[in-house]
């Protein structure tokens, strides 16, 4: 994956960015990076703009979990795409989780049937889900409403215009120390948490696991939202997009030592 993509930008004023870059630990072992970054490709003039971060487990039960992130951010940047282009006004988004999972179920069969197992029996069902698992953060925004869902650890910031930082969705109290939700778990569409973000919203990051893990607790963490806030006021998104990868290799280097991926929705302030 290259570490950086060109920077989205929405007719609504919203921009999309982002970065991913390998963790030096998986440097160290000669690991490829399993993470992944995606976000809308706006073909749609005026449509819906998203962003989606996930991170592959990395584990040995795990070993084509890059590759179950790959999929996973493409196929929910396509879900919340359609769902806020046509979702009736009512609809909060609880039915996403199911589509998503199913969705990437069936592209873990297909990408399986084409590249099988080579040792051994073909696994059961939900073996093969376990071969790709990974976490699963998504915002978007459209038609007014903005959107967060995540399955797994990781965390998402929401910025108010002023700074202000507000954590969208509750914690999940089955994410601690190396444990975390998956997409492959059965009841994976149980595990997402969904949220409708009411009020002025100025940024949103998502960030995989190895970001926060370098930092001695939340609330030094945290600190980056009102960062990066005043530096996409500042300088603008492409110079951001094109500080990310330097900026996301020396934390990992300085910090966790694991893959690390940053995306970012922004809209200038006005004037």
């Amino acid at each position: 994956m290259d570490p950086v993509r060109t920077v989205a930008r929405a007719e609504t004023g919203w921009v999309a960015l982002g970065a991913s870059v390998r963790g030096t630990q998986h440097l160290e072992r000669e690991q490829p990076n399993q993470d992944a970054v995606a976000w809308s490709s706006l073909e749609e003039s005026g449509g819906p703009i998203v962003v989606a971060v996930a991170d592959g487990h990395g584990s040995a039960r795990h070993p084509r979990s890059g590759e179950g992130a790959r999929l996973a951010v493409g196929i929910a940047v396509a879900a919340v795409e359609t769902w806020l282009r046509t979702a009736p006004e009512a609809d909060s988004g609880e039915t996403l989780p199911e589509a998503i999972r199913d969705a990437w179920q069936a592209s873990v069969e297909s990408h399986l049937a084409q590249h099988p197992v080579e040792n051994g029996p073909p696994p059961t069902r939900f073996d093969a889900y376990l071969l790709y698992g990974t976490t699963l953060l998504v915002a978007g925004i459209g038609r007014g409403r903005l959107l967060c869902l995540q399955v797994g650890d990781g965390d998402i910031l929401a910025l108010r215009p002023d700074g202000t930082l507000i954590r969208p969705l509750p914690a999940s109290p089955d994410c601690f120390d190396n444990y975390t939700d998956s997409l492959c778990q059965e009841d994976a569409a149980e595990r997402f948490r969904v949220a409708l973000v009411e009020g002025d919203v100025a940024l949103l990051l998502l960030a995989s696991d190895g970001y926060g893990n370098s930092y001695e607790d939340d609330a030094a963490f945290e600190e980056i939202g009102p960062d990066y806030l005043a530096l996409l006021n500042r300088v603008g998104p492409e110079r951001v997009a094109a500080g990310l990868p330097g900026w996301l290799a020396e934390i990992t280097r300085t910090g966790s030592g694991d893959d690390i991926t940053l995306g970012l929705l922004w809209v200038p302030p006005p004037g």
